[in-house]
């Protein structure tokens, strides 16, 4: 699946909440799917970088190239013969999950079965929920409409208490149409929003108590460029594989997503360090940094050591979903 694209926006919105009303949950139950679906090609470490979700729905372990498939479903076929998305999100760490349709949510342990569903707050004035952990515990809803220019509302849901209650504010990528959040360590988010079809991508800092704080890197992306995000375990490096020239006034006016970089964004230091270019595939780098992972093929997925990435290990999907 392409990532967002990109390039240099300015600014921080800050958005006046409102606190949906109360709900609770009813009842733990294993959501089964009527037939296995995968997801768009993509890649996701999870388990805190022990495993990497492939397609959305295959689990691999990097020592042992086993696959498993994940016990619940991405996706739901249509009578028609289509299919409704499940949205999804992942903890920064990889260890809980939040998956969601327009009206509930269900959340837990990311290889297990999932609590819910809950109801989610409605607001016909932005119908489209986004939901991501922002700590252990608490999980934020953003309700948005990309159709119009109403600015986008947020509630905290306690999952100890099962109660929603206000934020502080709303995550802002720069734009009312925000489309997907992408949490990490220390209130990180990479989010990603749009404007008169252009998209945009901004790293930023969002704590559950304060809100959303700075926003030192924002990219917009050209037509053809692309960008994928994987924060560090410690908080202290995110990792940008792009087609595109970050360090460039217009990052990716040449972008033709066959020359892959690789940059790392230094927290501590505030700057950005180009760590490997000429690259044939967009890598994902595990969150400790032991592998590098990467899509041959839709249904390819390699492995290497940064420092040998000619030594890969390559493995094919399983054809079906296990019984």
């Amino acid at each position: 699946m392409r990532a967002p694209r990109l390039a240099l926006l300015a600014g921080l919105a800050l958005l006046v909440v409102l606190l949906p009303a109360c709900h609770s949950w009813t009842r733990a139950t294993p959501l089964v799917e009527e037939s296995f679906v995968e997801d768009l090609p993509s890649l996701k470490w999870i388990m805190r970088g022990s495993r990497l979700l492939v397609n959305g729905r295959w689990v691999l372990e990097p020592s042992t190239g086993k696959f498993t498939a994940l016990p619940y479903e991405t996706a739901r076929a249509l009578p028609n013969g289509g299919l409704r998305s499940l949205g999804r999100s992942f903890s920064w760490d990889g260890e809980r999950v939040v998956r969601w349709t327009e009206q509930e949510f269900s959340y837990g342990p990311a290889t297990s079965t999932l609590i819910g569903p809950v109801v989610l707050p409605s607001d016909p004035l932005r119908p489209h929920p986004t939901l991501f952990w922002v700590s252990p515990n608490d999980i934020l809803l953003a309700r948005f409409d990309p159709t119009t220019k109403e600015e986008p509302q947020c509630a905290l849901f306690d999952t100890r208490v099962s109660q929603w209650r206000p934020v502080v504010n709303c995550p802002s990528g720069g734009t009312p149409s925000g489309t997907w959040i992408e949490p990490g360590p220390e209130g990180w988010l990479a989010i990603t929003s749009s404007s008169e079809g252009v998209e945009y991508l901004r790293l930023t800092r969002h704590e559950v108590e304060k809100g959303q704080t700075d926003a030192p890197l924002d990219y917009t992306l050209f037509p053809t460029g692309s960008i994928q995000v994987q924060f560090s375990l410690d908080g202290r490096r995110i990792d940008l594989s792009t087609d595109c020239q970050l360090e460039e006034e217009r990052p990716c006016l040449n972008a033709d997503g066959e020359h892959w970089r690789l940059y790392s964004w230094l927290v501590p230091e505030q700057k950005l360090v180009l760590v490997r270019e000429g690259l044939t595939h967009p890598v994902l780098p595990s969150p400790g940094g032991e592998w590098w992972a990467w899509l041959q093929r839709e249904r390819v997925v390699c492995l290497a050591a940064p420092v040998s990435l000619e030594h890969e290990r390559c493995f094919p999907l399983p054809e079906q979903a296990p019984r």
